[in-house]
């Protein structure tokens, strides 16, 4: 299961790296919308990470 965080935490650092914090979030939430059933809890899990990084951006 570390192995699974640790990924999910490399993700996050690479989508805020390249789009900022706010740019991740709005990409996730796009591929969570076009996502079949079976992406969706890693597109979440990802969310929460970059959620739980940036509360108050999540507010918003």
């Amino acid at each position: 299961m570390k192995l699974g965080i640790a990924a999910i935490a490399a993700e996050a650092d690479d989508l805020e790296a390249r789009l900022g914090p706010r740019g991740a979030v709005r990409h996730i939430r796009a591929e969570i919308a076009r996502a079949g059933r079976y992406a969706r809890p890693h597109l979440y899990r990802l969310h929460d990470e970059i959620a739980r990084r940036h509360p108050a951006m999540m507010s918003a």
